[in-house]
């Protein structure tokens, strides 16, 4: 087999590298068989540690040893090597992974050719206990980088000062990396303002950037790359007044993610038809997006990893179903071309539910590791039921519980406070009632005794 993909290589070794920006690659190919394993790359680039790891150079040969090759020799060892094989595996292409490449396919004698998606793939995607902990983790890291910079741009715009997109995707940066294990974005991060933000794939550059002000949405598209495992997280704010057709999008937008996350489902269900879910809150008032509701995420690896896509025009998300151990995001939006945009993304796990079973059936569900709060300012609770308010509840005492504990250990009391005020509760049946007051009262100030 020829492995090509630099996700699978650095999951496969369990090695990362700097050589593609936003992604722990390190630019190589590998060919394995049954007995041994080779590694084309530039051998300068190992380092000590990762040479021991991998077994180069020791005297001792161990069965999992990887044998060096240089970069280069790839290509000669195609044509020669190949001949002593029957069938030699060439990765063909899956959704997110576009297989080998031509030059490769062309050095393999066609008989010897076998075209097919790489198993690597799905082995990949499901995440082990030790992948999991960091993506958990580093969700929780990350979540609290994002909250702190929100506090902190939300007081500065309100307060009159200028700032662009462009300024404000500097300073999300560098709150970023100030996390411990932080190696920086996942991918670029992406500041929409106003007439901006109405288009799906912009980003700021020094010809567009715009001047931030109150009077419309700001989309923010980010993620981080940490040790552990990989964030990928939009929320859109406003701050000042926004008009009754933004909030009702924004909740809208909000109901369909809600709905997403509760979801409980069998086990053979396919991906695309989970989409529905997501949109139907949009479609009952003739509103959509043309983007995939979801992708996979790896863990410190790519921020859209395959088998993973939900979006019911795709007949690769027609084939594929959920397995619990993977990692995906949720993130519907809504687009009104020249005025304004609406996005939110959320980490889903795929997790088991075996209390659920019915003819011997499994049953799947979601849990959420993105923790940022909503903007209040933006939702128009009418819109939401009992049980979507109910859900938000939760989600919020999840934030205040994981984020703000991180927070206060930072010492970032600014996006601490920010945090409180945006998880407040809402009323889940009409309006909030005198108890529900009291109960909100009594559990916030235990909180801010217990982790002061």
């Amino acid at each position: 087999m020829v492995v090509t993909a630099l996700d699978e290589i650095a999951w496969m070794l369990n090695i990362r590298g700097r050589d593609v920006p936003n992604s722990p690659y390190l630019r190589s190919y590998v060919v394995l068989d049954m007995q041994k394993v080779f590694l084309y790359v530039n051998s300068s680039q190992l380092n000590g540690t990762v040479r021991s790891h991998l077994g180069i150079g020791s005297r001792i040969v161990k069965s999992d040893s990887v044998y060096l090759r240089d970069y280069d020799d790839i290509w000669t060892d195609l044509r020669t090597e190949s001949q002593y094989y029957k069938k030699i595996l060439v990765p063909s292409y899956c959704v997110y992974s576009e297989g080998a490449s031509h030059a490769i396919y062309q050095h393999i004698d066609p008989e010897r050719r076998l075209p097919m998606q790489s198993p690597i793939i799905y082995l990949k995607a499901l995440k082990n206990q030790v992948e999991i902990k960091g993506m958990l983790e580093a969700n929780v890291k990350d979540s609290a980088a994002v909250c702190d910079c929100f506090a902190y741009i939300e007081q500065r715009i309100t307060d009159g000062e200028n700032f662009t997109e462009l300024d404000v995707v500097r300073i999300l940066d560098e709150y970023r990396y100030e996390q411990r294990l932080s190696l920086g974005n996942s991918f670029r991060t992406v500041v929409a303002f106003g007439e901006n933000s109405a288009y799906p794939n912009y980003e700021p550059t020094i010809n567009t950037n715009t001047q931030i002000f109150t009077n419309s949405t700001i989309v923010l598209d980010s993620g981080g790359q940490y040790f552990g495992g990989t964030t990928d997280i939009t929320r859109t704010l406003h701050f000042g007044s926004p008009s009754d057709d933004v909030k009702e999008a924004y909740t809208r937008v909000l109901s369909g993610m809600i709905q997403l996350s509760m979801l409980t489902f069998p086990s053979r269900l396919k991906m695309a038809m989970v989409d529905v879910v997501a949109r139907s809150a949009l479609w009952e008032v003739g509103m959509d997006y043309f983007q995939d509701t979801g992708h996979g995420v790896g863990s410190f690896l790519g921020v859209r990893e395959s088998p993973i896509k939900i979006n019911f025009n795709s007949k690769v998300s027609s084939e594929q179903t959920f397995k619990p151990g993977y990692f995906l995001s949720n993130e519907p939006g809504y687009y009104r071309d020249g005025q304004f945009g609406i996005k939110l993304e959320n980490i889903l796990q795929v997790v088991d539910k075996p209390w659920l079973n019915h003819g011997g059936h499994a049953f799947l569900g979601f849990k959420v590791i993105t923790l940022v709060p909503f903007e209040p300012n933006l939702i128009k609770l009418e819109l939401l039921s009992p049980h979507q308010r109910r859900w938000l509840n939760k989600y919020n005492e999840q934030i205040r519980q994981h984020v703000g504990a991180e927070l206060k250990r930072q010492n970032r009391m600014h996006g601490f406070y920010w945090m409180m005020d945006k998880t407040k509760y809402i009323p889940e049946n009409g309006s909030r009632s005198l108890i529900a007051n009291l109960l909100l009262a009594v559990t916030s100030t235990a909180f801010i005794c217990f982790v002061v």
